[in-house]
């Protein structure tokens, strides 16, 4: 069903969690070799922010994309990247291979 049931509905109309994921559809829809993103699941609920990481997780392997994101909380940095660089107040702290977490 994914976004069907909101194709009438005026953007200015949806929630905050639903406008992100409208952008980061329209961003994939010219399946980049590289995507940026800051704070993807801001605004969303738990199950939101799962079900966009694990898609944007298996679009990434699936059209070999790279990915530069920005995010406060460690457990989207730790469902979706391989490798996350740590910074404190703009200054780096600690490069990790997320394997090894």
């Amino acid at each position: 069903q994914g976004m069907r049931p909101y194709i009438k509905k005026k953007v200015k109309k949806y929630s905050m969690g639903m406008k992100q994921k409208l952008a980061i559809a329209v961003s994939l829809m010219n399946k980049p070799k590289f995507l940026i993103l800051d704070e993807p699941t801001n605004g969303m609920d738990p199950d939101g922010s799962i079900d966009v990481l694990t898609t944007i997780k298996s679009l990434v392997n699936e059209l070999d994309m790279r990915i530069l994101i920005s995010s406060h909380k460690l457990e989207d940095i730790e469902l979706i990247c391989d490798r996350a660089v740590f910074l404190r107040d703009g200054h780096f702290v600690q490069d990790v291979n997320m394997e090894d977490c």
